[in-house]
Formats: structure tokens, C-alpha cells, sequence
């Protein structure tokens, strides 16, 4: 007896966040079988500089029990409503998020033997385990419609120990260079090393006991936010300014170590603090272009930053803290 070939073809229409989505399942077989159910699933894919990761967000019936005839496309019309929660189609300087969605065929375990051979093939332990037959396509996602809203948060800004690691680490390979050129002890490497580490932990005290502590406290304002600053008396930092910026951060696991991939997305105006010690109210504006949502997703994430700028003598300081920003519907 000859066996059957089964094809499936998704067609789905352009998606809208929080709207219903049309589509249909076209199935055609050379011979009639009969299908135990159809469940419809939507994927989050992830690519990019990490291990490629897919992430199931929605799933949905397109049909129940149903029967192919022989030679007769059967056209199965579905709904289905995108997440609001969703991050939009994006396309970053190290990751891009793309969505796919899986048309599930559960056929019935006395036809499974019907099916070509050659179509099944290499997968054929997997469609035994599953029970389904997937089609898959990818979907285009339309224009968002959400707007950027802050999460209101107050807190302390912390310290960017950049400097402070440039200068100690200057010092640690000087030594190390001496070691080198003079052949010391391995054990003299071994403490610079502690000591390099003990030295940064109780310089970056000292500075910010010397220059003070700073916080903010940010407030939703209609297009964009309002970033309230409070410094300590004697604040000494001079030249200040305060700016956002919206960072795309990827940990990429697939070597013997992880590396993390770092780009700046958006940078907002850099606002001047003139008055020192002084509390100040800063309003800043959301970005024109939509997508830039707080997230995270495995080893992917994109979150906004605040930062404040100074000079402490002729060194660079610099202060941040991480906030959220969500969508919301217009």
C-alpha cells in the first residue's frame, strides 16, 4: 500500500500588540487522515552573539478533532490576541527578537504509519514522543502602539569606580612588570593581587565619604519624566550633569567563558546642575522611537540608566542607577 504525503502551509496576518491576529492552517494529503487536534503556540526567538534561545509566550486551539480527506486542502481559520506584555520585533547591535508561531498537528496514532517515510524520516522518534507534526512561520509585527511610562522609584546613585580601577590597576601592573623583570615570588604576584582588590574596596569608601552621597527620585510627566536630585551638604563634585541613557546588555555563554556584549541604544541631552549642594529637578523626555522597553529575557536584557557626571580635582567621577520603563497603551 502507498503512503501518504501530508503538507502544511500557515498564512497569518500582519500582528498588532493586544489585537486579535487572523490567520489560517491549509493542510493537503494524498490520502484521508484523521487528526486527534491542532494547537496553535507563538515563540519568541532570540539570535544573535549567544546561544540561540526560544521562548513559548503564547499558546492557542486552532482546531479540534478534524479529518483531511483525500486530494481536498482543508483551509482551518484562527484568532489568536499578541501579548501586551511582549517585546516588539527588535533588531540590536548584538541580539534581534523575532516571533514565530507553530501550528501543532496531533495525527491520530492509527494513521501515524500512513505517512511517506521520507516525510517523517530523521524525525520520526520525535513525532512518536510528541505526537504533532509542527508548521512553523514567522510573523510580522506591526507598528507599536504603546508609550514609554516610568516606574516611579527613589534611590541611591552609586559610584563608578572606573577611575579608581584605572589608577590602582596601573600600580598593580607596574608591579607585576618588576616581578617580571626581577623574577620575584610567585606569592609577591599573589598578594599585589589581594592587595590591588583590598586598595579599590577602601578608595571607593574614601571617595564617597569625601565628595558625599547623592539620590534621585524619578516621577512619571506625560511624554517624559521628572528626575528629582537630592545631594548631602558639601557635595564637592564640580562641572555636574545628569543625563539617561538606554543600555542593550548580552552574556554570551558559548566559549569556555562568558563574554557580555554592552551598546548604547539612546543617549538623552546631558542637563547641567548649577547650584552645588543644592537639590535640583531635572525633566526629561521620552525617546522618539518606540521598542526600547525595560526587559529581560535569559541572558538578554535592556534597561535605562541614570547617571551623574562630575570632576572630583582633575578626576572624572561618575554616579548611576537603573530604573524601569514599561508600555503602556496610548
Amino acid at each position: 500500500m502507498s503512503q501518504s504525503t501530508l503538507n502544511g502551509q500557515l498564512f497569518i496576518d500582519e500582528v498588532n500588540v493586544a489585537e486579535p491576529v487572523s490567520g489560517y492552517l491549509l493542510i493537503e494529503s494524498d490520502k484521508t487522515l484523521h487528526i486527534d487536534g491542532i494547537e496553535g503556540e507563538l515563540y519568541l526567538e532570540m539570535r544573535g552573539r549567544l546561544s540561540s534561545q526560544l521562548k513559548e509566550v503564547a499558546s492557542f486551539e486552532i482546531a479540534g478533532a478534524t479529518t483531511v480527506l483525500a486530494g481536498e486542502p482543508l483551509k482551518i481559520p484562527f484568532t489568536f490576541v499578541f501579548p501586551m506584555n511582549q517585546m516588539p520585533v527588535y533588531e540590536g547591535e548584538n541580539v534581534s527578537f523575532t516571533y514565530r508561531c507553530e501550528a501543532a498537528i496531533k495525527i491520530n496514532e492509527n494513521d501515524i504509519e500512513k505517512l511517506e517515510k521520507s516525510f517523517i524520516g530523521k524525525v520520526k522518534m520525535w513525532l512518536n514522543k510528541y505526537g504533532a507534526i509542527k508548521v512553523s512561520e514567522h510573523i510580522s509585527l506591526g507598528e507599536l502602539t504603546g508609550a514609554y511610562q516610568i516606574v516611579p522609584k527613589k534611590q541611591q546613585l552609586r559610584i563608578d569606580s572606573t577611575f579608581m580601577m584605572f589608577f590602582l590597576g596601573s600600580i598593580l601592573v607596574f608591579l607585576i612588570t618588576l616581578c617580571i623583570i626581577q623574577k620575584f615570588d610567585e606569592l609577591i604576584l599573589i598578594v599585589a593581587v589581594v592587595l590591588f582588590n583590598v586598595a579599590l574596596f577602601l578608595l571607593k569608601k574614601i571617595v564617597v565619604a569625601s565628595i558625599g552621597a547623592v539620590s534621585v527620585e524619578l516621577l512619571k510627566d506625560g511624554t517624559g519624566f521628572i528626575c528629582k536630585i537630592y545631594r548631602t551638604k558639601g557635595f564637592v563634585l564640580s562641572n555636574q550633569s545628569a543625563y539617561y541613557d538606554i543600555v542593550e546588555k548580552v552574556i554570551d555563554r558559548r566559549g569556555t567563558s562568558d563574554t557580555t556584549n554592552t551598546a548604547i541604544l539612546f543617549t538623552s541631552n546631558s542637563k547641567k546642575l548649577t547650584e552645588l549642594g543644592k537639590n535640583a529637578i531635572l525633566k526629561f523626555d521620552y525617546p522618539e522611537k518606540k521598542g526600547w522597553y525595560s526587559m529581560k529575557q535569559g541572558d538578554v536584557s535592556i534597561h535605562w540608566r541614570m547617571n551623574l557626571e562630575g570632576k572630583l580635582s582633575i578626576f572624572p567621577i561618575s554616579y548611576h542607577c537603573l530604573f524601569e520603563v514599561k508600555r503602556v497603551e496610548d
